[in-house]
């Protein structure tokens, strides 16, 4: 069943960490070091997130394309020292956020990104491929055939690429859809989600994972108040209330969904 595979991922702390080469070409991982301390120090199993490869060159200020593109070998190698490094701190999975797949890329831009995850796959930890700003659009099959352990689609924004990305990933990839939206103050309508959302479950089963449609940093924690807004903490809630439907069925949170309905009739109605 799905829940074990999920709820972990929801209590797992994601540190996000931004690749800190100064001019000396150095790697500096002190601070993410210090932070995987800490998250072994609470029991916490941490799952690292970074920005991937494509995006930091799409992102670069190196010039024309092919400027950037130049630079794709050196900068693999900082990436595979990370991934070494994080590996010898037995960090099982990696978030790679790579935004740039979410935007119009040719041909050279595809080939690098193919180049790029050729490369890392041998890193020795899983990688969870994340596009979380839009759907892929002509990038999905890219995107889908890249030799990562998972991928995680933006299911608020890009629903139809649900099941071309089932089809498309095999049987033996991580799919995860972000089904609560992180860019929203309003409650999930809960009820709405999962009637879409099982008939995921039960075909994928345990490859399927759950969250947030995008980071939850730009929202306040907690609102010690909230009739029909989520904020940090309610939605990683309403994220365990999805979870635990799925696995042993509505009825096992039948109080939460109804309370979620109450909320969301209260809101239309206002």
């Amino acid at each position: 069943m799905i829940s074990s595979s999920v709820i972990n991922k929801l209590a797992n702390m994601t540190i996000t960490h931004n690749l800190g080469v100064p001019d000396s070409g150095a790697l500096d991982t002190d601070h993410l070091e210090q932070q995987l301390a800490q998250a072994r120090a609470l029991g916490v199993k941490a799952r690292p997130v970074i920005v991937g490869p494509l995006t930091c060159l799409w992102r670069g200020t190196a010039g024309d394309d092919s400027k950037r593109l130049d630079l794709l070998p050196q900068l693999l190698a900082v990436y595979a020292e990370l991934l070494a490094r994080l590996r010898a701190q037995d960090v099982e999975w990696v978030q790679v956020d790579e935004p740039a797949l979410a935007t119009e890329l040719d041909a050279n831009w595809h080939a690098a990104c193919v180049t790029a995850y050729e490369a890392l796959a041998g890193s020795g930890v899983k990688l969870l491929l994340t596009i979380c700003c839009g759907p892929l659009k002509n990038n999905l099959a890219l995107a889908c055939g890249l030799p990562v352990d998972g991928l995680h689609l933006d299911a608020i924004n890009a629903r139809g690429e649900i099941e071309p990305a089932i089809e498309a990933l095999g049987p033996d990839k991580v799919l995860s859809l972000g089904v609560i939206d992180g860019g929203s103050v309003w409650k999930t309508d809960l009820h709405a989600t999962l009637a879409w959302l099982e008939p995921v479950q039960r075909r994928i089963g345990e490859r399927l994972w759950i969250a947030p449609s995008c980071p939850l940093l730009h929202l306040a924690p907690d609102l010690a108040d909230a009739e029909a807004l989520a904020l940090a903490q309610q939605k990683l809630d309403e994220l365990r209330i999805l979870a635990r439907a799925l696995d042993e069925g509505r009825s096992r949170v039948q109080f939460e969904l109804v309370a979620n309905a109450a909320a969301i009739d209260g809101r239309v109605a206002a």
